[in-house]
C-alpha cells in the first residue's frame, strides 16, 4: 500500500525495463547464497569482517 501511495512521486524516475532487469540481478544474486554459505562454512576467512559501527572520518 505505501509503495502505491508514493508512486506518483517516483514512479516517473522508474523506468520498467530498467527495474525488471533490477530485479533479474537480485534474484540472481539470491540463488547464489546457498554457495555462499557452504563456502564460508568450510572456510569463513574468506569473508570480509564486520564493521562495528559507522565509519570514522
Amino acid at each position: 500500500m505505501l509503495i502505491g501511495a508514493t508512486l506518483p512521486a517516483w514512479g516517473r524516475l522508474v523506468n520498467a525495463s530498467e527495474l525488471l532487469a533490477w530485479l533479474s540481478r537480485y534474484r540472481t544474486y539470491q540463488a547464489l547464497r546457498p554457495l555462499w554459505r557452504a563456502l564460508y562454512t568450510a572456510s569463513p576467512h574468506i569473508a570480509l569482517p564486520v564493521s562495528s559501527g559507522r565509519r570514522s572520518r
